[in-house]
């Protein structure tokens, strides 16, 4: 095959290698690998009204929390 080093592509289906070109000789070995996936896994996340709300409660659930803690300390 070619001596050099080049730029290729790999189709992820059947594995068939494509060089795009060559590039440069480089003083050091490089390689690299990038993948563009067309796999994306949705995170879930909340929507900005329903992490308010669940801020929201939290917040009053530990202000009673607070109050009664403070109610029975006090007696």
């Amino acid at each position: 095959g070619p001596e050099g080093s080049f730029l290729i592509t790999i189709n992820q289906q059947n594995g068939a290698i494509e060089i795009l070109g060559q590039i440069s000789d480089l003083d050091t070995d490089f390689s690299a690998i990038a993948v563009n996936s067309k796999l994306t896994r949705n995170v879930p996340t909340m929507s900005e009204y329903g992490l308010i709300v669940t801020v929201v409660l939290l917040l009053g659930a530990s202000v009673l929390y607070l109050r009664r803690r403070k109610l029975t300390t006090e007696n």
